[in-house]
């Protein structure tokens, strides 16, 4: 999915480079915003909502139909990258590109 704000070959291209876009199977990510301490999320309902970085550091939140989710980084704040991953009820994924700390 490619976040753009108009249909056009310009703004669909600009947007590709901003890194305006994230891989899903089905799922939709609708906001992500990272701050220092946690990332929060708003997506289509899902059960599962990860966050991957450097190493093995995860988060992980457990739900029924979430399309919300607030994480604490916790053992991911010192990655200098994370990766949200989030998965509804039929085991389908969407997953954002890596966002640099």
């Amino acid at each position: 999915m490619v976040r753009a704000q108009e249909n056009t070959p310009e703004a669909l291209l600009q947007s590709l480079k901003d890194s305006g876009f994230y891989s899903t199977q089905g799922p939709h990510i609708y906001e992500m915003e990272v701050t220092d301490s946690e990332l929060n999320v708003c997506c289509s309902a899902v059960s599962t909502v990860i966050i991957q970085a450097h190493g093995s550091a995860t988060a992980v939140t457990h739900g029924s139909s979430m399309t919300k989710a607030s994480l604490s980084l916790g053992r991911c704040q010192q990655s200098p990258w994370i990766r949200l991953t989030i998965i509804n009820a039929t085991g389908k994924r969407a997953w954002s590109n890596p966002v640099w700390r």
